[in-house]
C-alpha cells in the first residue's frame, strides 16, 4: 500500500486569516446620488461637518457599500429604494483626522417626490 504525507500548505506560505490579519485597514463610506423627473439632485446638510453632500454614511462591519447605502437612505430621509449600480469610487488620503485615509463609493437611483 502506497502512503502518502499531503501538506495542507507549501512551506512558506502563511495562512489565510495571518495574510487577512496583516491587510491594511480602511474606513469606507458609501452615498447615493438621488435625481427626479426634472433632474434635479437632492443634497443633505450633515449636522457634524459644514459641507452639503448626497446622504450616505459609513460601511458598517460586515455591511456592503450597496447596503449601507439602502440603509442610510431610510435613516436620513425615510426612502425606500434599491441602490442602482456603482457610480463612483473615490479616496481621500490619510490626514490628522483619518491616518488611514477613507474610501468612498456611490450609487445612483431616481426619486420621485411625493405630490
Amino acid at each position: 500500500m502506497l502512503r502518502m504525507t499531503v501538506s495542507p500548505r507549501p512551506a512558506g506560505v502563511l495562512p489565510v486569516q495571518d495574510y487577512v490579519a496583516g491587510l491594511a485597514r480602511k474606513r469606507m463610506a458609501a452615498g447615493v446620488l438621488l435625481r427626479d423627473r426634472d433632474d434635479r439632485v437632492l443634497l443633505v446638510e450633515p449636522s457634524y461637518k459644514p459641507n452639503w453632500e448626497i446622504p450616505g454614511g459609513a460601511v458598517e462591519a460586515d455591511e456592503s457599500p450597496w447596503a449601507t447605502a439602502s440603509r442610510e437612505l431610510v435613516e436620513e430621509l425615510g426612502l425606500h429604494r434599491s441602490s442602482g449600480g456603482l457610480l463612483v469610487v473615490d479616496y481621500v488620503r490619510p490626514q490628522d483626522s483619518r491616518p488611514e485615509g477613507w474610501c468612498s463609493s456611490s450609487t445612483a437611483v431616481s426619486w420621485t417626490r411625493p405630490t
